[in-house]
């Protein structure tokens, strides 16, 4: 009987190792994706200097190799669409020569980044939930509530900027633009998002405290009933 149980005892399966993730962010990659960082922030100062000397041309593939090596690091979606809109500008530009055109692309990013703020409203892993709450996105409701009410504010701030970036490209010269641009634009971001970050975790505290307290509230009602 146990030889019979032997024979027909189903053979081990062969385990099969799991292949090793191949780990994209490398040091290149970084040092690129940081590169193309500083060249967008500095874009419109680099363009102020360069243009005058070198023609719109020259601008323009400057903002596009920008693009390009800030979407090494880790492409998404917002970076490959921005990546997208900006080669084709920068061909446009080339193509017509057309300074006014080239004024436009901060207004065209902040367009982008405003469609990716409403694209991640009411999200757990929408790119202000993530900021807030870490890569795996929000899992608390204080922090769902603050994450939706940061993407407000910031949305009513891009639309702010992206509207005084509209007006330089008309009125105005070439260092107003870049001085807006690349200068108080800039500066106004850095001022509220390190204001926010500072502010963040005793909003987030406070938050947690109402929801306990809300929680407790409610406990003692249907205790009562």
């Amino acid at each position: 009987m146990s030889k019979r149980l032997t024979e027909n005892k189903p053979a081990d399966t062969p385990v099969t190792a799991a292949r090793p993730v191949k780990n994209t962010d490398t040091l290149p990659r970084r040092i690129a994706s940081w590169l193309g960082l500083l060249l967008l922030i500095a874009f419109p100062g680099v363009t102020y200097f360069i243009e005058p000397r070198f023609g719109v041309a020259a601008s323009a593939c400057l903002l596009i190799l920008a693009t390009l090596l800030r979407i090494l690091y880790k492409p998404n979606a917002l970076t490959g669409i921005m990546a997208m809109v900006t080669a084709i500008l920068g061909i446009l530009v080339a193509l017509s020569q057309s300074l006014l055109m080239l004024k436009f692309w901060p207004v065209l990013a902040v367009i982008l980044v405003i469609f990716a703020l409403f694209i991640g409203l009411g999200k757990d892993d929408g790119m202000v939930a993530k900021a807030v709450a870490g890569p795996e996105g929000a899992k608390t409701d204080p922090q769902r509530v603050y994450a939706r009410s940061l993407s407000y504010v910031w949305i009513v701030l891009f639309v702010l900027l992206g509207a005084v970036a509209a007006l330089t490209c008309f009125w105005g010269n070439l260092k107003s633009w870049a001085f807006w641009n690349g200068g108080v634009a800039w500066f106004v971001i850095l001022i509220f998002y390190g204001t926010e970050r500072a502010a963040r975790g005793f909003i987030l505290r406070d938050l947690e405290r109402q929801a306990e307290k809300n929680r407790a509230t409610l406990q003692q009602m249907q205790q009562k009933k």
